[in-house]
């Protein structure tokens, strides 16, 4: 596997995160994080499986990895990887993952 793509709603997950950090703490801060974040999609595609089940907040096969402090989701065994979202960890996850 050597890509990834983010489906449409992590697409609006990654530009709301961007566009948040870029207006609270400036354009470096958003760059840099955009970076992190791009980055750990990447290290997904290299080493499947990272991350783990959270059955408590999905019933779907979905794995959650962390990027301090944002949660990548996404779908093991897809090529190109499937990110479904790309979420702040002390949101209410559950219902930002119901229907991805």
């Amino acid at each position: 596997m050597s890509d990834f793509e983010l489906a449409p709603k992590a697409l609006l997950d990654l530009e709301g995160i961007i566009g948040e950090t870029a207006d609270r703490r400036g354009a470096a801060a958003a760059y840099e994080l955009e970076g992190r974040l791009i980055e750990g999609c990447e290290r997904l595609t290299e080493t499947p499986g990272m991350g783990h089940l959270r059955q408590d907040l999905t019933s779907r096969p979905q794995l959650f990895y962390l990027v301090q402090p944002f949660f990548i989701v996404y779908v093991r065994g897809t090529d190109p990887l499937r990110i479904v979202a790309i979420v702040h960890s002390a949101r209410n996850l559950r219902r930002l993952l119901k229907g991805r």
